[in-house]
């Protein structure tokens, strides 16, 4: 990820082992990384558990974050009732999916549906994105999608042991399969898992039900697979925890306010935000920020005008790996 002015790179930040020019594995916390020696003041857009815990990451390390959430309180929209997958397992491409595009005006299901008509070089990006879906670049796609998840799951138990944190888990999990030929078409995944050394375990269907009692006798079963290192956990119970423990690092929370555009100030001006509340719903009040880590739902209009300098998703502070974003 390239490091552009008005955007917090997540990548120059935490030494990211994805890119190759820099050493694995991860460094130890607590180096500050600031532009130019001094301390960055950062936005937040966001406030599910990516948001969250992007936020107490970054207040951890020395920064000024202040965390803009259009709810009244935190995770209160994908992350209220994320299933909050902890498992490095779950990002192989069990059913080899194939990805697609949907127009605006299409009505069918499935595929990446487009708000308007790509511009100029959108284009280019949009057919690297489909060619990244396909064959050996799926499959380091995979490789490279595994670091962050082991990263974040290594994290997860950290900040839960060093924070004392008290929220609903539990380990291991199963994936079904109702059909052989789901069977068939997850070898790949399983063969990807075992080449980057996740354990699994193939169960036939009386094996997976002996394992699980749960599982329904008349619900058709063909077998499963058990992945012993994974684990479950309640996402929103982490993400106010993790609230409390960022407030306390100094972190400040604005609730009932809308992010509605980020501005960029050029080469070394930072980023304006333009913000609106529920009582004032005109966006008269202008914040300046170093840097700005977006990490809004997918239902949230994206806040940022065309520019080079888009905002980066800070991928590697997500805890819990396999929750949706805000």
């Amino acid at each position: 990820m390239e490091s552009r002015p008005g955007c917090f790179c997540a990548t120059t930040h935490a030494r990211c082992p994805v890119d190759r020019r820099l050493p694995t594995p991860f460094p130890p916390r607590g180096a500050l990384c600031t532009r130019r020696g001094r301390i960055l003041r950062v936005a937040v857009v966001g406030a599910g558990v990516i948001g969250t815990t992007t936020a107490f990451e970054l207040t951890r390390d020395g920064h000024e974050v202040t965390v803009f959430e259009r709810r009244s309180t935190v995770a209160e929209e994908a992350s209220f009732a994320s299933g909050a997958l902890v498992a490095a397992g779950w990002t192989a491409a069990w059913n080899r999916p194939e990805r697609s595009l949907r127009m605006p005006w299409a009505s069918r299901p499935g595929g990446l549906k487009l708000a308007r008509l790509p511009r100029g070089g959108e284009w280019r990006w949009i057919w690297r994105w489909l060619q990244a879906g396909q064959g050996p670049r799926q499959a380091e796609h995979h490789r490279q999608m595994h670091q962050w998840v082991q990263y974040s799951q290594q994290r997860l138990l950290e900040i839960t042991e060093e924070r004392d944190l008290d929220h609903d888990r539990s380990q291991g999990m199963l994936v079904l399969w109702r059909h052989p030929r789901e069977a068939e078409q997850a070898q790949p995944a399983l063969q990807q898992m075992k080449d980057l050394g996740i354990a699994c375990r193939e169960l036939s269907a009386d094996q997976a039900r002996a394992l699980e009692p749960a599982l329904n006798p008349e619900t058709p079963l063909h077998g499963a697979v058990e992945l012993g290192g994974e684990a479950a956990a309640n996402c929103r119970e982490f993400a106010l925890s993790i609230r409390v423990e960022a407030q306390q690092l100094g972190c400040r929370f604005v609730f009932s306010t809308s992010v509605d555009a980020i501005e960029t100030l050029g080469p070394t001006g930072g980023v304006n935000l333009r913000l609106s509340s529920a009582g004032t719903p005109d966006a008269n009040d202008v914040q300046r920020f170093d840097a700005v880590v977006v990490c809004a739902g997918g239902a949230q209009r994206a806040p940022a005008a065309p520019t080079r300098a888009a905002p980066a998703f800070a991928a590697r502070l997500q805890p819990l790996a396999q929750c949706c974003g805000a």
